[in-house]
């Protein structure tokens, strides 16, 4: 069982003149399955008002910064650029302290020469001691030039820079020759033996405490969401790395009322229906939303194009209004939050939810357990109502009769296609696909 919505990003963009029926038409993306998504994966843009799946988004690097010392670095940087350090020794990867002494002559002077850096693992005791340092320098610096002095492969791979360099330099000079009086060609530059060495190729040289070197500490990143149409940002972290809020979210769980379909109370079975039966499908709409919202739903008639059996879905109560949570409300204790849930997705197994259930009103259990199938279609001067709402919460009901298709032909889910147009209080607007997979109920 499960509740998909659609992303109209691979909708074709119809002009209105291109057909004189157009309005009426279906887009065959609706029948696409990859173009419904669980509303967790979903966006919500203000701005277009529209749902976007990840392929309507793109994400891009909002800062970097240092897990260990927490400062934020600039987007051109890997590596932490302060004292943060990690251990080389294998499954080790403790951090590093770092210290340093002074170096003074051995005479009555007493001149100062320069420093000594000491790296000491805090896990495995780890230690390293740099050469004297004459020069001020920072120690990123000092271990990026022990690397690149040390490693075969950084040397390797300053030769290999080197010589494209001497190619570049001696590309404009062989074009500058003929044009001007020289004597002498330009020399080509040799490029450097694609062979790796035993030196290289021998892995057990990096494996030596000798040789190794403090780890400089990877960086991090924060990223944030973008809108691809107007390219306004979605998700935006906090500025602060230490901190996991964001300053803008745009989740459409917050803003898209959920639909979650669910069965009459007096039915035990797993799955909703059953081949000749009219059975009746109770379908839930939650607002997340911080304003009392508007629902009308539609179907198609011809749901025969999306299963392989005949269906037919009855839906009397279509326009129906949806309440919202409080904003002064704290929702601080377990019995705010079970208020929020609908009757027939309620369960007997807390003892929060089975006050809950006792709290209800005695016409929402009745309704929500029929003697027939009709009963729950009862309505009041003719007009049909919701058989149950709540605080941010209602429950219509609606008739589904399954049929096998052409050649007795069996599916063990039947789709449902439904168009939600929701209004909130505070004038926003969105309409959209949902389609219902409903599985076939068990014997």
């Amino acid at each position: 069982m499960a509740t998909r919505y659609f992303c109209s990003c691979r909708e074709p963009h119809l002009h209105p003149k291109a057909s004189t029926n157009w309005q009426g038409l279906i887009p065959d993306s609706v029948r696409d399955d990859l173009t419904f998504h669980k509303l967790e994966e979903l966006h919500y843009c203000p701005t277009c008002h529209q749902l976007r799946c990840p392929l309507c988004t793109e994400t891009e690097i909002a800062y970097k910064y240092c897990p260990h010392c927490l400062r934020q670095m600039p987007k051109k940087s890997t590596y932490c650029e302060k004292s943060c350090f990690r251990c080389p020794v294998e499954n080790c990867g403790g951090y590093m302290n770092v210290s340093s002494e002074s170096v003074r002559s051995e005479d009555d002077v007493k001149q100062f020469l320069g420093k000594r850096f000491l790296f000491t693992c805090h896990i495995c005791h780890w230690t390293y001691t740099t050469k004297l340092i004459t020069a001020p320098q920072s120690v990123a610096s000092i271990v990026h030039s022990i690397c690149v002095d040390g490693r075969t492969a950084s040397s390797r791979f300053a030769h290999l820079k080197n010589y494209c360099r001497d190619k570049i330099r001696y590309e404009k000079q062989l074009g500058h020759y003929g044009k001007h009086k020289q004597l002498e060609s330009p020399q080509k530059p040799r490029p450097p033996s694609i062979i790796p060495d035993e030196a290289m190729s021998d892995s057990s040289s990096f494996q030596n405490s000798s040789s190794l070197v403090p780890l400089t500490q990877p960086l991090c990143c924060r990223y944030k969401t973008r809108c691809k149409s107007c390219r306004n940002p979605l998700d935006v972290p906090s500025d602060k790395p230490f901190s996991g809020k964001c300053t803008q979210t745009a989740c459409a769980i917050d803003c898209i009322p959920r639909i979650v379909p669910s069965r009459p109370s007096n039915v035990h079975a797993e799955g909703f229906w059953v081949y000749g039966r009219t059975v009746t499908v109770l379908i839930n709409v939650l607002n997340s939303y911080r304003n009392p919202i508007n629902v009308t739903i539609s179907t198609i008639s011809d749901l025969d194009s999306f299963n392989t059996n005949k269906v037919h879905f009855h839906l009397p109560c279509r326009e129906f209004k949806v309440g919202c949570i409080d904003e002064n409300s704290n929702m601080k204790h377990l019995s705010d939050y079970v208020r929020t849930i609908p009757t027939s997705l309620l369960t007997n197994f807390s003892y929060v939810s089975r006050v809950e259930l006792t709290n209800r009103p005695l016409e929402s259990l009745e309704a929500l357990t029929p003697e027939e199938t009709g009963d729950v279609f009862r309505s009041k001067n003719g007009v049909a109502r919701p058989v149950d709402s709540g605080v941010s919460w209602c429950t219509v009901a609606a008739e589904v009769t399954v049929e096998r298709g052409a050649g007795n032909s069996e599916d063990g889910v039947v789709y449902i296609p439904l168009f939600m147009a929701v209004e909130s209080d505070d004038g926003q607007r969105i309409s959209y696909w949902v389609k219902l997979e409903l599985p076939k109920r068990g014997r």
